[in-house]
């Protein structure tokens, strides 16, 4: 879900994983804590941001 180009809100995620809100950006907070490059989005005419993992320089390079 993360990986895609439009990115996921916490909503989605929430629902997809069965999970409340706060546990969803706890792991999101976690996962930047490790290492992992996720980036905050603003869709077009929505409220809520929206979020991707983009891609480490190592990763860039290895593809």
């Amino acid at each position: 879900m993360l990986s895609q180009e439009s990115g996921v809100t916490v909503q989605e995620i929430s629902e997809a994983m069965g999970w409340l809100a706060h546990t969803t950006r706890a792991t999101l907070t976690g996962l930047r804590k490790r290492g992992v490059h996720i980036i905050r989005l603003t869709r077009e005419g929505e409220r809520s941001s929206s979020y991707r993992i983009e891609p480490s320089p190592e990763t860039r390079q290895a593809a």
